[in-house]
């Protein structure tokens, strides 16, 4: 048994507090003993049991907590110290680290030669405005994390991933380059846009996805009778678009063959009246020649097409997660 100093009050042995008055108990069971120190980390976990009994342990916690942002999913995360993965997406938290050491573009961005002819974007913002955005270097990096300059780096948006695309300059011009993002890069088409399998199109609110349907995967004819199987329509479709849904799922398919197909809000083959983005007649996609091709009818905000790997001409728009970006080449600077 351990007495208090302090009222007498017998506890049991190695508490570290009274358990009448709460102070703290001496080391030694006589009165004048020394007090044995704490450990401020310490947590002191009292418990009693079914009897009554008392008992006090001191618990250490598990270290110091820090918090990061986690370079693949972006979330803001706090972890333990020595902590390798986040929480969240279960990928390693190093990894900014190891991009900036292997990416000159992040670490050590080159100036632009003053000599050459620049660029700049001109950023959409919100109010309807445009920020003037300089490429003052060979290779500009946006992200949501992870940027170069640092006007293009946009941390509230979550369409972006943490190191989405690039501009680099391509002798005077200037190269969109997609860095493996999940979103995806976009241009605004200006001319009929031709159609590759897997290729994602934007056109209002409305995110799709082509796909080709090979020949040997349409229904043949039952029996070689010339029935065709039911449901399935007079005309085969050779090819598709499938509307991406926003948990990341597929939503309808809309079927297109060989005679033209116009997408609309409110006039079409296809039409989405309750999308405010989407213009009355926005698009149209035809086949020719065994292709499909894209074709923006006059839409106020424009129909977009993925790219991986483009050189921009002047006037065109990007667009990366929620930001637009229009390219505009000057003239070069005097020396």
């Amino acid at each position: 048994m351990a007495n208090c100093v302090t009222c007498g009050q017998e506890n049991v042995a190695g508490s570290t507090y009274c358990n009448r008055c709460g102070k703290p108990l001496a080391s030694g069971e006589g009165p004048g003993a020394t007090r044995k120190p704490t450990d401020p980390s310490d947590r002191i976990l009292v418990s009693r049991d079914h009897t009554g009994e008392v008992s006090v342990e001191k618990v250490r916690p598990p270290g110091r907590f820090f918090r990061q942002t986690c370079p693949w999913c972006g979330r803001s995360v706090k972890v333990p110290e020595g902590a390798r993965s986040c929480p969240f997406c279960a990928k390693g938290l190093d990894r900014s680290a190891a991009d900036l050491a292997g990416d000159p573009a992040l670490a050590s961005p080159e100036p632009r030669d003053p000599s050459r002819p620049g660029a700049v974007l001109k950023h959409a913002l919100p109010t309807g405005d445009e920020r003037r955005i300089a490429l003052r270097f060979a290779r500009c990096v946006v992200g949501r994390t992870q940027g170069v300059p640092p006007e293009l780096v946009f941390p509230s948006d979550l369409y972006l991933s943490p190191c989405h695309g690039e501009f680099a300059f391509d002798g005077d011009r200037v190269r969109v380059r997609d860095r493996g993002s999940a979103n995806g890069t976009y241009i605004r088409i200006r001319e009929p846009w031709p159609l590759e399998d897997g290729m994602r199109l934007l056109m209002g609110e409305q995110v799709f996805r082509f796909e080709a349907i090979p020949f040997d995967t349409l229904p043949d004819a039952a029996a070689g009778e010339g029935t065709m199987p039911l449901g399935s329509g007079l005309e085969r479709s050779a090819a598709k678009l499938v509307k991406l849904l926003a948990d990341g799922g597929d939503g309808p398919e809309f079927h297109l063959g060989a005679r033209t197909r116009v997408f609309g809000r409110e006039t079409g083959h296809y039409t989405f009246p309750d999308d405010p983005m989407m213009s009355q007649r926005h698009a149209a996609i035809e086949e020719r020649e065994g292709r499909f091709w894209l074709t923006d009818l006059g839409s106020t905000n424009g129909t977009m097409a993925q790219v991986r790997d483009i050189v921009l001409m002047p006037g065109d728009v990007v667009r990366m997660g929620s930001q637009r970006f229009r390219i505009e080449y000057g003239a070069a600077r005097r020396t």
